[in-house]
């Protein structure tokens, strides 16, 4: 006979089974709960930081030249390092870039400048920062801050007006940015009238960068370092892997708690002289495998969706910071993290998989041990 899914009647009668052990059950309940939630963060965050990275390198320039000597990075001159590289065949949109880091109110911010040449290209609507002004990302200053007035020091130090916030919803891009007048970016960096802190192009097409990088190290008379942009995705992918690996070392205490949950299913679901009770008045195989399995899913389904929302408030409700302060160590309040569905749901998945098939498999087990037990056995066991 084909062995019938659903039984509403035994479902009642696997959640009243449920009861007469709620201390077993809320137990095995908290711990799936647990391991699921933190399987789920920890592969939840390292997918939504590697995906927003991805997403915001995709608008860098696809080659960036820096000037180097003897000490390391030196300032080029703007207008002349633009001239040399317009020679070289497949540059398009070549641009001097000013900007770096300098030191704010709560720690390092990354200042660009606005202007004639430029580090970033301000969106239609937003005020240009005149001399003396500045605009500032969410984590320079809170969005309800009524500081209007900003302190930074580099070379020199310097007090600018903020005339305006940039919106959180781009702060994984704009964080800690401060966007000045470029005399101002120039001042605060050190670099004199005409000097860029280095120059950004873009190509035809991604697999041209490489192949032009002997060229553009020949139109310079000075060295030249050169990133790629698929060269710098790779660095920040790297960056990721580190610093969510340290936090991956969570998962040999997770191992440890889903071998305790298996183990705790199969002591749990072992119940000779009952299961020869109920072989003994009638019941069959494929109902005692069937009464397992719904014991099972009323607390195993329960507690993994309770993780995986558990994982998603943790991460994703407002105000919750902690993801970005630990692992990168911002002084001020980080950036909220964003969902992405595609890589959400295959972060949910893995985790679901790693708590929920080993859990599933020995609620299976036991209950394949009740369906072929002898009955006899069982109740001379429990006499």
């Amino acid at each position: 006979m084909p062995l019938k899914i659903w039984s509403p009647p035994l479902a009642l009668w696997a959640a009243r089974d449920l009861m007469r052990q709620p201390f077993f059950a809320a137990m095995l309940f908290v711990t799936l709960t647990l391991v699921t939630a933190l399987a789920s963060t920890l592969l939840l965050l390292h997918q939504t930081l590697t995906t927003a990275s991805l997403r915001l390198l995709e608008q860098a320039p696809h080659v960036v030249v820096r000037r180097i000597g003897a000490g390391g990075w030196l300032p080029l001159p703007a207008a002349e390092a633009l001239h040399r590289v317009a020679e070289v065949p497949g540059v398009i949109r070549p641009r001097a870039r000013v900007w770096g880091v300098v030191q704010g109110p709560d720690g390092p911010v990354t200042l660009v400048a606005d202007g004639e040449t430029a580090a970033m290209s301000l969106p239609v609507g937003w005020p240009h920062p005149k001399r003396g002004q500045a605009l500032v990302g969410p984590g320079v200053l809170p969005p309800d801050s009524e500081q209007e007035r900003l302190t930074l020091v580099g070379r020199r130090s310097m007090i600018l007006e903020v005339i305006g916030r940039m919106p959180r919803d781009g702060s994984m891009a704009i964080h800690d940015v401060v966007v000045a007048h470029i005399d101002d970016a120039r001042a605060l960096l050190g670099l004199e009238s005409g000097q860029a802190s280095d120059l950004a192009l873009d190509v035809f097409h991604d697999d041209e960068a490489q192949a032009l990088l002997p060229d553009l190290a020949a139109a310079f008379d000075w060295p030249v370092q050169m990133t790629t942009r698929l060269e710098q995705q790779g660095r920040h992918l790297a960056h990721i892997s580190r610093v969510t690996g340290l936090a991956c070392l969570a998962f040999v205490p997770l191992l440890l708690s889903v071998a305790c949950v298996v183990m705790a299913a199969g002591i749990w679901g072992h119940r000779p002289r009952e299961t020869g009770l109920l072989r003994a008045v009638g019941w069959t195989g494929a109902d005692l495998l069937r009464l397992h399995l719904y014991r099972g899913s009323l607390v195993g389904i329960p507690a993994m969706a309770l993780g995986v929302l558990s994982a998603y408030l943790l991460l994703f409700q407002a105000g919750m910071t902690w993801a970005a302060q630990l692992l990168f160590g911002w002084n001020g309040p980080p950036p909220a993290l964003y969902l992405t569905p595609l890589g959400s749901a295959g972060a949910w998945l893995l985790a679901v998989l790693l708590t929920g098939v080993p859990f599933l498999a020995a609620v299976f087990w036991t209950g394949w041990r009740s369906a072929t037990t002898d009955p006899a056995v069982g109740i001379e066991g429990g006499r």
